[in-house]
């Protein structure tokens, strides 16, 4: 039976879409980058494919030095769409629609 390699959660791929995204739009080579922040290359072209085993906090860190990226503002990036929308019953606007509701046995009233 062969072992299946565990993928990256949509937050850790998204990581390494903004830092290869960010190594592009400034057309730094894989060389520079290693050279700029300890990491090998193979390992780069690693987390830049966003493959397994995902980068550490520290390789985020040392990548983000060598790309003159903040790491907060690239985890911050990165969360932006994994945060689900919260639906919230306990606004003004639902209260009354719920007493409307309940006013006028289902049909909506102005309350």
């Amino acid at each position: 039976m062969a072992l299946r390699s565990k993928s990256l959660s949509p937050l850790d791929e998204r990581v390494c879409g903004l830092l290869r995204a960010s190594a592009e739009s400034q057309g730094l080579p894989y060389r520079a980058i290693a050279q700029a922040s300890g990491l090998t290359l193979n390992r780069i072209g690693i987390v830049f494919r966003a493959e397994t085993p995902g980068p550490t906090i520290g390789e985020i860190a040392a990548l983000c030095d060598a790309l003159g990226e903040d790491i907060v503002d690239i985890v911050r990036q990165a969360e932006t769409p994994v945060k689900p929308m919260a639906r919230t019953t306990d606004s003004p606007l639902s209260e009354r629609r719920e007493f409307a509701t309940l006013r006028g046995h289902g049909r909506a009233e102005t309350c």
